[in-house]
């Protein structure tokens, strides 16, 4: 993922995996570079998380059904969008 045109924090960058299988779908996002205490909305359709910022300029969300938060069941094509609060779009790829 990466920052579109514009982006509050130029240097940021992310990636996002997802797997699947019987019983258990696992959806993890990571950014960098982002500043401590930032709060990042994760969307992919619909809003799957809100995160904050750690001290190392990371935002991570971690997913997994079989511990019980809801994870899609397919993200093929899907858009991922991390957000400031105030909306402003930080990274963004797709599936």
């Amino acid at each position: 993922m990466t920052p579109s045109a514009g982006a509050p924090f130029a240097d940021a960058k992310g990636k996002a995996r997802f797997s699947a299988k019987a019983g258990e779908r696992k959806l993890q996002i990571e950014t960098g570079n982002i500043p401590a205490g930032t709060v990042a909305t994760i969307s992919g359709g619909s809003v799957v998380g809100t995160a904050t910022a750690t001290a190392l300029d990371a935002v991570r969300l971690h997913l997994n059904s079989a511990l019980g938060p809801s994870v899609p069941t397919s993200v093929a094509g899907n858009a991922v969008v991390l957000t400031t609060a105030a909306g402003a779009v930080i990274v963004n790829g797709s599936f």
